[in-house]
């Protein structure tokens, strides 16, 4: 046996990765069905994101309380890049740490997340971002609401349009305008 099959071989064994291109995740799993959902006809809503500055940090952490007070379950999961973690950051958020060596992010907080089932997802990320788009993607969430961009087809089920790349505030206030925000009422049995 050569060398260079040994360490090719060990390679395999002890470090098997993701082709280049091929989706960090089984497209077989999906099988949840999706709804379109207005705020009427939700209870939990889940918001992924990723920290760019501490403007938008603290207007996310606003939004949160802010459909708190509304009468909403909400839940925030936030990727911070582990080389600017600030230390202001109070949001339930994961790092490069809890990203496995194929490139899937994975701890119990991004596994409850995942599991949870939300009414409605916001996804408040703009660009090609693989680990957000793998919680997106298998989220059990009825709803999953995002910015249109052509490579974000697969992780997001409603559009929203006409947003300025990064303006976080206005996506915000767009889905609030296009999903009719207004105070959680109980069903009627």
């Amino acid at each position: 046996m050569s060398s260079i099959s040994f360490l090719t071989k060990i390679k395999e064994v002890f470090a098997p990765s993701a082709k280049v291109g091929q989706p960090l995740w089984d497209e077989k799993k999906d099988n949840i069905e999706r709804e379109f959902k207005f705020f009427k006809d939700t209870f939990r809503i889940g918001i992924l994101c990723a920290y760019t500055n501490d403007e938008d940090h603290d207007l996310i952490q606003k939004y949160k309380k802010e459909l708190d007070i509304l009468g909403y379950e909400s839940e925030v999961l936030m990727f911070v890049n582990e080389l600017e973690m600030p230390r202001n950051v109070i949001l339930p958020n994961f790092t490069l740490k809890d990203v496995t060596k194929q490139g899937v992010p994975y701890n119990p907080r991004i596994d409850r997340f995942v599991n949870k089932k939300f009414d409605m997802l916001f996804n408040l990320y703009f660009t090609h971002h693989p680990f957000l788009e793998n919680i997106a993607h298998r989220s059990a969430a009825k709803c999953r609401i995002g910015v249109y961009r052509a490579e974000l087809k697969k992780h997001t089920d409603v559009f929203v349009c006409d947003i300025e790349l990064g303006n976080i505030h206005q996506l915000i206030e767009k889905i609030n305008a296009i999903f009719q925000k207004q105070a959680y009422a109980r069903k009627h049995i």
